[in-house]
């Protein structure tokens, strides 16, 4: 019927995968980046079809190299 449907198992093993990920991410060392300039934004996205748009804290750097950070 056109609709995309994951297993129980293959939501579990993505979150995992993600959640590993994203605390890489999160908690990687960026003490030693040269940041010329730095944004903080919100975006606001919607997670279901109907309903609120929670909003996403974004954070990014530009480094004198010309690098995002």
């Amino acid at each position: 019927m056109g609709q995309f449907v994951l297993s129980k198992s293959t939501v579990s093993e993505l979150s995992e995968s993600l959640t590993e990920e994203h605390e890489a991410f999160r908690m990687r060392d960026l003490s030693g980046e040269a940041v010329a300039y730095l944004f903080i934004d919100t975006g606001y996205e919607p997670l279901r079809r109907w309903g609120n748009k929670p909003g996403v804290l974004c954070v990014w750097a530009i480094c004198e190299d010309g690098r995002k950070v």
